[in-house]
């Protein structure tokens, strides 16, 4: 998982704002490697790189507290429900405020949507939220960052596929929070979905607590390179596990955003 903490608020010499750009401290903690990214919130909105290269010294960060934790997660349960008017990404208001996920807009001037936060459970309580820029800018890194507790928290979706009373014979797994979504409203709620939390590389680790719980975990991976790679690890580890490989279409969102649903169901109907 990639999780991403703000660190420092610099002046972006490009558009001359004075403290839009935002230097943040990015930790691989598959990898167990970290560096430096900003993005100018201003007028570019745009990646800036790391401002650490030549003689700028880079802060020493501080871990946040357990109480800092509480009170950023308190800050977005205080968010509005996500309620698109037209979908985003073809989900629809009804999906995201089913799976309860807020909008985020930017602290600059408390109207702008900025991003969205998917929220997570430990058990029966809330313990973080996953927040996603709405946009991303071509050709640059997907960006997340979290507030309150994401690392150790149940994959996301769990607490509903717990709390709906679905039967513990099924359960499928997405590589993505969206692609949850998707799966779900284009199934109309009829199995439960759930994402593991940094694509197909964290399957064997998200899903090794949960095998003995449900009678079948079946993970839905694109059938590219990176997903038959993973596949071949997670065999080894996890044997019950079963796999689904999409191949018209990349994941369960972009089956929802072209008009593909019913391809999807079929898939999801065959392997039942």
């Amino acid at each position: 998982m990639i999780t991403n903490t703000c660190v420092e608020k610099l002046k972006c010499v490009d558009c001359g704002s004075m403290d839009n750009r935002q230097v943040y401290l990015n930790v691989d903690t598959d990898l167990g490697v970290e560096w430096f990214t900003s993005f100018c919130h201003g007028a570019c909105w745009e990646q800036k790189g790391d401002p650490y290269t030549g003689d700028k010294p880079a802060p020493k960060v501080v871990p946040k507290t357990e109480e800092e934790k509480r009170e950023e997660m308190l800050t977005v349960l205080n968010c509005p429900l996500f309620k698109p008017t037209k979908g985003f990404r073809k989900i629809t208001a009804e999906t995201y405020q089913h799976f309860r996920v807020r909008l985020l807009f930017s602290e600059y001037d408390g109207i702008t949507p900025y991003a969205v936060a998917f929220p997570f459970s430990l058990g029966s309580s809330l313990s973080g939220y996953k927040c996603r820029p709405l946009f991303t800018p071509r050709g640059a890194k997907k960006k997340f960052f979290a507030h309150g507790e994401v690392k150790t928290a149940d994959l996301f979706g769990m607490w509903l596929a717990i709390r709906n009373n679905f039967s513990n014979d099924i359960l499928f797994a997405t590589e993505g929070e969206y692609d949850t979504l998707a799966a779900y409203q284009m199934t109309s709620g009829e199995y439960p979905f759930v994402s593991i939390k940094s694509g197909a590389g964290s399957a064997a680790r998200d899903l090794a607590p949960i095998m003995d719980y449900w009678k079948r975990v079946i993970i839905i991976l694109d059938d590219d390179p990176a997903g038959r790679e993973s596949a071949e690890k997670t065999r080894e580890l996890l044997p019950k596990l079963e796999y689904i490989w999409l191949k018209e279409y990349k994941d369960p969102n972009d089956y929802l955003m072209n008009d593909a649903s019913a391809e999807f169901v079929r898939i999801i109907k065959d392997i039942i």
